[in-house]
């Protein structure tokens, strides 16, 4: 069961539709996909954006792709599959393709890990002087290279 927010311009007033549960667990041809596609197209719907995570959005999309047997499909059926999952993922056109040339490739669409590295960042709180200002103009001794080697320490 997925829940969608179905949004369509009226105009100057956007129509917004909440909460509503679409079972798609029964589908398994593309001529029920097409169906689906022209009744969103009837009512004037250009997206539908699911309020689900992007997790449970991909496994979502892996269900269809193996259910329909994506692989196995021809081209004009692939496409009718590519704009029902842009329909109603809420995702772009651009995004749609990417992941399922992850599926072709890997056999699955999943979340990719983050490459980049991510190094602890320590902020000191002060310049260059070897103080730091208090209330009523006091001061404060302060050492970069000790805060430093404290953090350091706590970290590893």
């Amino acid at each position: 069961m997925s829940v969608y927010e179905i949004s369509r311009d009226t105009g100057s007033v956007p129509l917004t539709l909440l909460g509503i549960d679409i079972q798609d667990d029964s589908i398994t041809s593309v001529a029920q996909l097409q169906a689906l596609i022209k009744a969103a197209e009837a009512l004037g719907v250009e997206t539908v954006k699911r309020k689900n995570s992007m997790v449970e959005v991909y496994g979502w999309m892996n269900d269809i792709l193996l259910r329909l047997k994506y692989r196995s499909l021809r081209k004009k059926e692939k496409g009718i599959v590519r704009k029902y999952l842009r329909l109603y993922s809420g995702y772009a056109e651009s995004h749609i393709d990417h992941l399922i040339s992850m599926y072709a490739i890997e056999g699955k669409i999943k979340r990719r890990p983050r490459t980049q590295p991510v190094f602890p960042t320590t902020y000191t709180g002060k310049g260059t002087d070897p103080y730091v200002m208090g209330p009523k103009g006091s001061k404060m001794e302060w050492s970069d290279e000790e805060v430093i080697r404290e953090e350091l320490s706590r970290l590893y």
